[in-house]
């Protein structure tokens, strides 16, 4: 019965010593992750900053470039005229019918 015993508690401490290297393994596995976590954090916390940059002066170049005021009325006076010759010959066709 001693035999057993002693047996099953020299089993036990081989198989905890297993379990300790595997429990090693994987904290440092989680180390490494977990830093390679935070430095995907970091990098996209800096794009992220860059990108606002990037957006702001692109705001300000657009704005630094806007055409003059008196420029767009006169485009949008000429389109306008444009649509009305159109919207009349449509009509006159659609009063003359459809021969067939």
């Amino acid at each position: 019965m001693r035999a057993i015993l002693c047996l099953s508690a020299m089993v036990f401490l081989v198989g905890c010593d297993n379990s300790k290297q595997e429990l090693a393994s994987a904290q440092s596995s989680l180390s490494q992750v977990t830093k390679e976590r935070d430095d995907l954090k970091t990098k996209v916390a800096s794009l992220e900053q860059e990108l606002d940059t990037t957006k702001a002066d692109l705001a300000k170049t657009k704005a630094a470039e806007k055409p003059p005021a008196s420029t767009v009325a006169t485009k949008t006076s000429d389109t306008k005229k444009g649509n009305a010759n159109t919207n009349a010959k449509a009509t006159t066709k659609a009063r003359h019918g459809h021969k067939s």
